[in-house]
């Protein structure tokens, strides 16, 4: 886990130095020197506090697919195992699942498939929807006013990350701006420059460690993880910067330099129309 991950969960779940000193075994003082940035800790000391940020994560971890887990969901959604054509794909072990695999489930299966294993994925709320739905509208209003060549997309849209057969991901919007990515295909080959991700209850876990990791070794350029459940966005530029905004704040695109910028208060007024004053996840 990189120690921008980690600063983010401490910062999301409200965790003091010294609560991560005692879980971690590593000394308050060391624990005070990474998060501020003074030190470079050893592979042990990231270990260390990896595990013990994770477990501060509330809301669950990834669900990975196995056998029944797998049979559980399909049965949920009306079919017949016995019959069922993917069968014979549910009981592969971990990290053996290919892009083959993911193309058989019927389209009402929403599912992704990482480093060759497939997670189950939530249906987003209408809080989630309505969400992304304006970041698009803001962003593709703005892209086309200066003439932009890039292109929006909002989920679901496969993204081939690493464009090989172990991982198809659908970020909730995604910004394309090389010619040569968008083209009539039902998938999209290679790293998308910009990414974002709305959390819901079930995919804290997944999108603030598991995928931010994966998009930064992809080369995805800037990724923004959206909490509807406090109001906060975290902003990842991959080795330039971190920076956490507010429902209330304008937050710029580094991708354009900042010269397009989504402005959630209006997002935010979104929602209380539709919400009322309550407008946050609950």
């Amino acid at each position: 886990m990189q120690v921008e991950t980690m600063i983010a969960i401490k910062k999301e779940f409200k965790v003091t130095y010294q609560e991560i000193s005692e879980k971690s075994g590593v000394p308050l003082s060391t624990v005070q020197k990474v998060f501020a940035g003074l030190t470079v800790p050893r592979d042990k000391t990231i270990e260390a506090l990896s595990s013990v940020m994770g477990g501060f994560v509330k809301q669950g971890s990834p669900r990975w697919l196995g056998a029944e887990s797998f049979s559980e969901l399909m049965v949920n959604h009306g079919y017949e195992i016995k019959t069922y054509e993917a069968f014979e794909i549910m009981d592969k072990d971990a990290g053996e699942y290919t892009i083959d695999d993911y193309e058989k489930l019927p389209d009402d299966i929403r599912v992704e498939l990482i480093k060759g294993n497939i997670y189950d994925m939530a249906s987003p709320s209408r809080r989630h929807q309505t969400i992304i739905f304006e970041m698009g509208v803001q962003i593709r209003t703005a892209i086309k006013k200066n003439k932009g060549g890039c292109k929006v997309y909002l989920a679901p849209s496969d993204v081939q990350l690493f464009d090989d057969d172990k991982t198809v991901v659908q970020p909730d919007l995604f910004i394309l701006c090389k010619k040569e990515m968008i083209r009539e295909t039902q998938i999209t080959h290679g790293a998308p420059e910009f990414v974002v991700e709305v959390l819901s209850k079930s995919n804290q876990f997944k999108d603030m460690t598991l995928k931010l990791g994966l998009y930064m070794d992809a080369g995805v350029k800037e990724y923004w993880i959206v909490n509807p459940f406090n109001g906060y966005i975290f902003k990842y530029v991959f080795y330039e910067e971190t920076a956490i905004f507010t429902f209330d704040d304008k937050v710029p695109l580094s991708i354009y330099d900042g010269k397009i910028s989504v402005d959630f208060s209006e997002i935010k007024q979104e929602l209380i129309e539709e919400f009322g004053e309550n407008y946050l996840e609950k």
